[in-house]
C-alpha cells in the first residue's frame, strides 16, 4: 500500500507540474527534476528494504538489516525483552522505534536495557524470540 501511495503521489506531482512547467525557466525545471528523483529514490529505498530485510543470530549478536537503509548489530546480552506484537507500528523505518520489519502483523518488539526499541518480522517469531533470549548460543536464526 505504501508503494502504491508513493507511486501515486509521484504521478500526481508530475501531472500537476507538467502544465505549470510549460514555458518555465531553468530553475523551475531543475526543481521539478529534483522532486521526481527524490520521490523515485524514496520508492527505490522502500522496495529495496522490503525485499532485503534479513536477521541473523550468531556469535551472541543479533544482526539486523533492512536494505541499504538500516543496519544494526545488537549484543544478545543487551536485550531486555522480546515481545510479540500483533501490529507493527514501525515498518521499514516508518513510525516509532527502529523498524526493520517488512510486514505489518505478527512481529516482535525487541527492547534493550538502554530503552531502545526495534521491531522485526521473522518468519517464525516464537523460535526467533527464544533464540535471542538464549543469547544466540544455539545457532542461527530461523
Amino acid at each position: 500500500m505504501l508503494l502504491f501511495g508513493l507511486a501515486a503521489l509521484g504521478l500526481l506531482a508530475c501531472a500537476l507540474a507538467a502544465p505549470e512547467l510549460r514555458g518555465a525557466g531553468r530553475l523551475e525545471w531543475i526543481a521539478a527534476i529534483v522532486v521526481v528523483i527524490s520521490v523515485g529514490g524514496l520508492i527505490a529505498a522502500t522496495v529495496d528494504a522490503a525485499l532485503r530485510t534479513r536477521y541473523e543470530i550468531a556469535d551472541r549478536e543479533l544482526r539486523l538489516r533492512s536494505g541499504f537503509v538500516i543496519r544494526a548489530v545488537i549484543q544478545c546480552r543487551d536485550v531486555a525483552t522480546v515481545e510479540p506484537v500483533g501490529f507493527i507500528p514501525r515498518v521499514l523505518g516508518w513510525g516509532g522505534g527502529r523498524g526493520l520489519a517488512n510486514r505489518l502483523t505478527d512481529g516482535l518488539r525487541i527492547t534493550l536495557h538502554s530503552g531502545a526499541t526495534y521491531y522485526v518480522s521473522p518468519s517464525d517469531p516464537e523460535a526467533f524470540a527464544e533464540l535471542v533470549l538464549a543469547g544466540g548460543r544455539r545457532g542461527r536464526s530461523p
